[in-house]
């Protein structure tokens, strides 16, 4: 089982890069608005 052990680490930091990668575009989106003035 030593691929099982390779492909969980391999899933576990794609999600770590699927959740800073959203946190970023949620505070980007966040201060778009204030940037442009609506």
């Amino acid at each position: 089982m030593k691929g099982y052990k390779q492909f969980r680490i391999a899933l576990l930091t794609l999600f770590l890069l699927l959740l800073c990668a959203s946190t970023a575009l949620a505070s980007v989106f966040l201060a778009y608005p204030k940037q442009v003035g609506l």
